[in-house]
């Protein structure tokens, strides 16, 4: 079997580096470097359990979401199940349903 991976979508890649610029802003390099490891480790852990995230049937697409508070990973399992693809990675205090996952 091969390395279970993740692909981040292009908004995906802007999502996380919103949350990085925005942290440093706020709360130094250390606490965004921080955040930055916890969020790649919640990935790298999802990526060897696809279908551990709950399914978000109101959703269009019905991805799965999973929290790394406060933010929320929408994502979908990968069809060879070896990983996933990270759709968004979006403020959980927001109001999901107005935001475009895809």
């Amino acid at each position: 079997m091969a390395q279970p991976y993740f692909v981040l979508s292009p908004r995906a890649v802007a999502d996380l580096r919103a949350i990085e610029e925005y942290v440093t802003v706020e709360s130094g390099a250390a606490r965004a470097a921080a955040i930055h490891e916890r969020i790649y480790h919640s990935l790298n852990m999802l990526a060897y359990w696809p279908n551990s995230g709950r399914l978000r049937r109101e959703l269009e697409g019905q991805p799965r979401g999973f929290a790394v508070a406060p933010w929320y990973v929408f994502y979908e399992p990968l069809a060879t199940l070896d990983g996933i693809h990270v759709l968004r990675v979006v403020d959980g205090r927001r109001d999901i349903q107005a935001i475009s996952i895809r």
